[in-house]
């Protein structure tokens, strides 16, 4: 694949590493980290970056990066969210485990409607759609992506590669596809991962990663100002009726 060298790490420190990054629990509190995006729309399939800048309208500005994108996945977290057939906009904050008690928010408002595990969250608000948001470590900095349903398999299938490893070692190149909805029959680009060259810049993204943990873990996150998620192109493409989660391979 490349001439070039891995970072060493022994292979005790390996699941310790995977922890942290999130691939052993395939993982909103806010802490200012900008947007990475994807367009999913039939015609789409760009990636764009974008930060809390908005142009006269109120329209947050987003700057292009291509058809595809290198960067390094640095953690993995879970959110849910309504898709396009919902009659409501609601969401959760960032989550971790399926057993962690999760508050469900409606757009607009900053009362919890309802708390509960994933599983009461799911009987109770079944057009909630699981999501994943990706750490990425991208132009010397952390950034975030949002995995919507339609992209789950892809990325789920992705990092099984990395069972006795960790995709902390590579650089992953973000593309896109052509795909179909089961559900709907709807054209959309999905989200494609492929693995790249080993991670420059070890220490760097090693701190990142130790740093955002760290703050995560605080009481001060809680109080942090959350950046708003760019409006996407297309909300979130449900494939599955229902997602079973020791389907979830990290």
């Amino acid at each position: 694949m490349t001439d070039k060298e891995l970072v060493p790490i022994k292979l005790d420190e390996i699941e310790k590493i995977r922890d942290l990054t999130g691939e052993s629990t395939i993982a909103m509190e806010g802490m200012n980290i900008p947007w990475l995006n994807f367009n999913g729309q039939a015609d789409g399939g760009k990636y764009s970056k974008s930060t809390d800048e908005r142009d006269a309208n109120r329209k947050i500005i987003k700057e292009e990066i291509g058809d595809t994108m290198e960067g390094v996945i640095v953690r993995i977290r879970k959110a849910l969210k309504t898709g396009i057939e919902s009659k409501r906009n609601l969401y959760t904050r960032e989550f971790d485990g399926f057993n962690e008690v999760i508050d469900v928010y409606e757009s607009g408002s900053r009362d919890v409607e309802y708390s509960g595990t994933y599983q009461e969250l799911k009987a109770n608000y079944p057009e909630l759609r699981l999501t994943n948001v990706v750490y990425v470590y991208y132009e010397g900095q952390l950034w975030k992506l949002t995995v919507s349903s339609g992209s789950l398999s892809p990325l789920w299938d992705y990092l099984k590669q990395f069972k006795g490893d960790t995709v902390l070692r590579y650089i992953t190149v973000f593309g896109s596809k052509d795909e179909v909805s089961q559900k709907t029959s709807l054209a959309f680009k999905q989200m494609t991962f492929e693995k790249g060259e080993p991670t420059p810049d070890w220490k760097k993204i090693w701190g990142a990663l130790q740093k955002f943990n760290s703050t995560l873990s605080s009481t001060a996150v809680k109080k942090a100002k959350m950046l708003p998620q760019p409006e996407e192109s297309v909300p979130t493409i449900q494939v599955e009726d229902e997602i079973n989660v020791e389907d979830i391979p990290l």
